[in-house]
């Protein structure tokens, strides 16, 4: 539930931020974010967490409750456990919820380079770029 709570955010700051590749979506967020008083969150922090749900990268780092907490109510939640009440099925499964992090994933597209762009899929980015040869 955590994928689905963190792609939504990163989803919502990338609409209201206006921008589409990941350090000024994770800035902006972790702007928003600071009206919540988080100790120890940074834009870096943030990418990592961008790295973990949205790229499916390996990354070691974990949300605090805290953190949990304040991406729910940025997204209009009171809290994580609001967040994940709200968003399983009737009979207390994610399956639906994790269906929609892949579209969520799915949507947010990351411009990376002059001719590449990253779209991401569920098993990984996919890079679809022009051919540099001439």
């Amino acid at each position: 539930m955590e994928r689905v709570l963190f792609a939504e955010a990163f989803a919502k700051a990338k609409k209201f931020s206006g921008k589409t590749s990941k350090t000024p979506i994770t800035e902006y967020l972790s702007s928003e974010l600071r009206q919540y008083k988080i100790i120890g969150i940074s834009d870096k922090h943030l990418r990592r967490f961008y790295d973990k749900y949205l790229l499916n990268a390996s990354e070691s780092v974990e949300p605090s409750k805290e953190l949990l907490d304040a991406v729910s109510k940025y997204l209009e939640y009171d809290n994580y456990e609001d967040f994940v009440r709200k968003n399983e099925d009737a009979s207390g499964n994610a399956d639906n919820s994790n269906r929609r992090a892949q579209v969520i994933n799915n949507q947010i597209i990351n411009q990376a380079g002059e001719n590449n762009v990253i779209i991401n899929e569920h098993n990984g980015p996919l890079n679809i770029g022009a051919s540099t040869k001439k």
